[in-house]
């Protein structure tokens, strides 16, 4: 039986998986990247934000664009993101946050609100990008999609779909 104990290192204050998660942002905080928030307006007319942070040196089209999508309570604000923010920029790519409908302050005009199970955002704003990044440079350019908790199940069906 394999396991992860005092014998092989673990601390008393990290006895579970959840701790050693958390423990890093509750200690320190991460630097907060400089967001330029852009609205995008959907098919059915509401809209979502995207929060982008670009690297100190600017756009690379030759290096990838990450879309984040962030747990059923997140957004750009959540320690996760930003420390993931903040490391990708430092190799010189492009963060892009999805700000679910209604979240972070943004308005829902409809009754389109914020659904987990939804993919068709993601997508649309995956395409989006992609089209943008052609655009600007390297046709092969890559978009990298990462999920966090709930983002990751939204993934998961854009990508089983």
């Amino acid at each position: 039986k394999r396991t992860y104990g005092f014998s092989q290192g673990a601390t008393p204050w990290t006895i579970t998986g959840d701790a050693r998660t958390a423990m890093p942002f509750l200690l320190s905080s991460p630097p907060k990247p400089c967001w330029t928030r852009v609205w995008q307006e959907m098919e059915d007319g509401e809209v979502v934000g995207l929060d982008i942070v670009f690297p100190e040196s600017g756009y690379n089209p030759n290096k990838p664009v990450y879309l984040l999508l962030t747990g059923a309570v997140g957004g750009s604000s959540s320690e996760y993101v930003k420390d993931f923010a903040t490391r990708r920029t430092t190799h010189g790519d492009t963060v892009v946050t999805l700000v679910q409908r209604g979240m972070m302050d943004l308005p829902v005009a409809g009754s389109n609100g914020y659904q987990i199970a939804r993919t068709s955002d993601f997508s649309e704003v995956a395409d989006r990008l992609k089209k943008t990044m052609r655009q600007l440079g390297e046709s092969d350019q890559v978009l990298v999609g990462v999920g966090f908790s709930v983002g990751g199940h939204i993934l998961g069906n854009y990508v089983a779909r």
